[in-house]
């Protein structure tokens, strides 16, 4: 037995625009410690493809016995937490700004998970935005929701060295364990209000945006090490597209190969060392290890050299 107080979950745990994360690790670690979770509720995300996957904490609660709400509104999510009061509430990824009445709700407050060292990183892509800056440290924070975005005071923060050619999926799975390790840790201690949240530093804030489809044409006339970044930043969504072969072509895996020599943007080759498609960019050159064409499969950029001999690969 525990003495922890109910709990409401917001959120999917999808700390980040990645497709290929499928784990709930801030759930799980809240169950083992004996918390009692009253549901879990989550906004409707509508599809946007004909593949629409369940999410996995929808998996996770069912398996556990926790009751999963979905809303798509304020006024949906109004009426379930008054159908589900609880003292405490933790959020993490839900993806709607919460009025300050539903706020109101939760005696001990609505705690709020966030995959940034804040007030650095505001938004919903502090992941995919630490990995295009070329950052080497991020972190997680722990803080109470108010009605400004990722603005409320913090209850703790853990801090993150990071390789700075990491993927986002790696990172996200990173930061996942370390929110819930942090959330394991200090949760306890907000709940019975031994631990105050400090105010953010406004003056340091930044903020990031969302990605979307007008993101994914790379273009050229920028620094390879810019774009190398890019395409990590968004693996999975939104992901990365270049012209090849007179279709637009996804870009999976690029390496960086030049960042210092003064380019033709956008002059293709190939690298029979390597078996990589080279391209120019403004300074430097990237190299294309695996591309995706519409309909298909990935391959390799030499089965697609091999596939069109048409083109002039010098």
């Amino acid at each position: 037995m525990t003495n922890h107080p109910q709990l409401l979950f917001l959120g999917n745990e999808s700390l980040s625009t990645c497709p290929d994360y499928d784990q709930t690790p801030i759930f799980n670690r809240l169950l083992a410690e004996g918390w009692p979770i009253e549901a879990v509720i989550i906004k409707h995300q509508p599809a946007v493809s004909r593949k629409k996957a369940e999410p996995t904490i929808s998996r996770a609660a069912q398996k556990a016995g926790v009751d999963l709400i979905v809303v798509k509104d304020k006024n949906e999510l109004r009426a379930a937490v008054d159908r589900y009061p609880a003292g405490l509430g933790l959020l993490a990824s839900f993806g709607l700004i919460i009025p300050e009445d539903i706020l109101e709700q939760f005696p001990l407050g609505l705690i709020n998970v966030h995959p940034s060292l804040l007030p650095a990183y505001r938004g919903t892509t502090p992941i995919e935005s630490v990995i295009a800056d070329g950052q080497t440290k991020t972190g997680v924070s722990l803080i109470k929701t108010t009605v400004d975005m990722d603005g409320g005071p913090i209850y703790a923060q853990q801090s993150l060295d990071i390789d700075p050619q990491i993927s986002k999926l790696k990172l996200t799975g990173m930061l996942g364990e370390l929110a819930a390790d942090l959330t394991a840790k200090q949760l306890p201690l907000i709940a019975k209000g031994s631990l105050k949240p400090q105010k953010q530093d406004e003056s340091q804030a930044s903020y990031t945006r969302p990605l979307g489809p007008k993101d994914r044409p790379i273009e050229w006339n920028q620094p390879a090490e810019k774009i190398e970044r890019q395409v990590r930043a968004q693996a999975g969504w939104p992901g990365s597209t270049i012209k090849l072969a007179g279709q637009t072509v996804k870009v999976i895996e690029v390496v960086l190969l030049d960042k210092e020599t003064p380019g033709s943007p956008g002059k293709f080759g190939f690298d029979n060392t390597s078996n990589l498609i080279t391209i120019d960019c403004q300074v430097g050159q990237v190299g294309l290890r695996s591309i995706q064409v519409p309909g298909k499969r990935p391959t390799t950029a030499d089965d697609f050299r091999n596939r069109h001999h048409d083109l002039d690969w010098a």
